[in-house]
């Protein structure tokens, strides 16, 4: 979800949460304003009456008082000698307008010639109804016209404050560590972006200083490791030829070479990993791995009768999908020279096959697992010390590039190497 509509979303659920405690707030308040100054005309009202009982010695009409007519009640009673001046609300209905009108009263005792009377003054105020309905219509106007600035704003704050954002974003997607770009991102008004893009780009500059210098140091090392390999190869097989009749001599020339090879294939895959995490391999083109696989069991098909091991393949549908074809080459020469390095000896079978989505390479082995991912480097099984432990990360490697993914699990008797597309 975009930032400007997580604000939108917070910033209307705040708005109207504030806009509804301010109503009931302002409801409570104007209540209670309105109700303290009927109390105040009321209390004069009844200051004046007293005054003019006093005055002339009988009670007073409304009209003599100064207020409408039917608004001043009395009431004969006998006193009980607890009474005191009260405020109440009331509502009286109105026969012209057919609805019930809010009064605010007050009552109060008065002694006319030794009689008591109860005495009532009806002031016209606002009923709850009335003052609720203008209190929620108020605010509705004010929570409308403060969407509307919201609105305005997140247009505004789109347009000119998340712009810096938006770009610094596009400039991130293009960012690259396999790129020799210096970069220097558009200077911005806002500091905050301004310093974000300052940090970045120092961190990418030094990402790829630090990525060169590793990327130079591994592809020497590998590269220099190839010259004394060679050399001490063709010093081997100098000895070999001038010592044929010392057989002594010829064990342990045996044993160098042999070790000499495995060293020099493990520099290989180890530059291979590290050309393929540099990602030199970019030249991707549309693959069908049937025909690949095809043309693999045909290259292999001396070797499985050398072992005598059965080899089938079944393709129930094409798999193609996008890869360098040098990797695919590279991916299925290490699953099958995996796959016939462990198959077991006797009555050995390997089996393929090819689906739409998904492609599984299954062979018969009886031996010990190595604990742990498979596709870790180094680790191989205990029983096969030619290993160099890298073949399965190689493929683990060329996969994660190609946008493939790599399983294998074992179920007592058969050893199964998964290939998925992603998203399958």
């Amino acid at each position: 979800m975009k930032l400007s509509k997580i604000y939108s979303r917070y910033s209307f659920l705040a708005t109207f949460i504030v806009i509804v405690l301010c109503a009931l707030t302002q409801y409570i308040i104007f209540e209670s304003l309105a109700n303290k100054t009927s109390d105040e005309t009321l209390t004069d009202y009844k200051k004046n009456l007293l005054k003019m009982v006093a005055q002339k010695g009988r009670l007073v009409d409304d009209v003599e008082l100064g207020i409408k007519k039917g608004r001043l009640i009395y009431k004969q009673y006998l006193p009980a000698g607890n009474e005191r001046t009260q405020f109440n609300d009331t509502t009286i209905w109105h026969h012209k307008t057919q609805r019930y009108r809010s009064f605010r009263t007050i009552t109060f005792p008065v002694k006319v010639q030794d009689k008591d009377y109860l005495t009532v003054i009806l002031l016209r105020t606002m009923g709850k109804k009335d003052m609720m309905f203008a209190t929620i219509f108020t605010f509705i106007c004010i929570f409308l016209l403060l969407m509307l600035y919201i609105i305005l704003m997140r247009g505004f704050i789109t347009t000119k404050i998340w712009k810096p954002i938006k770009r610094f974003i596009d400039e991130l997607g293009q960012a690259s560590i396999h790129s020799d770009i210096k970069y220097e991102f558009t200077k911005s008004s806002v500091d905050e972006i301004s310093q974000l893009e300052k940090a970045f780009m120092q961190m990418m500059n030094r990402i790829q200083r630090d990525f060169r210098k590793s990327k130079e140091w591994s592809e020497n090392v590998t590269h220099e490791m190839q010259t004394p390999l060679t050399i001490m190869r063709s010093k081997i097989d100098l000895l070999l030829e001038m010592h044929q009749e010392d057989s002594k001599t010829i064990e342990l020339l045996h044993i160098m070479q042999i070790n000499i090879n495995r060293i020099s294939l493990f520099n290989r895959s180890l530059m291979l990993l590290t050309r393929i995490n540099n990602q030199q391999y970019d030249n991707k083109i549309l693959c069908e791995f049937n025909r690949y696989i095809r043309e693999k069991g045909e290259e292999y098909n001396e070797f499985f009768e050398l072992k005598n091991i059965t080899y089938t393949l079944k393709e129930d549908a094409l798999f193609i999908h996008e890869i360098d074809e040098a990797l695919l080459c590279i991916l299925l020469n290490n699953i099958f020279s995996n796959a016939m390095r462990y198959t077991s000896k006797e009555n050995g079978e390997i089996a393929v096959l090819i689906e739409e989505n998904k492609i599984c390479i299954t062979n018969s082995y009886i031996g010990d697992i190595p604990e742990g991912d498979l596709f870790n480097r180094f680790n191989r099984s205990s029983s096969r010390e030619d290993s160099t432990g890298l073949g399965l990360s190689i493929v683990k490697a060329i996969a994660d590039l190609s946008e493939l993914k790599v399983y294998a699990r074992y179920t007592g008797s058969f050893f199964i190497f998964t290939i998925e597309k992603q998203g399958s």
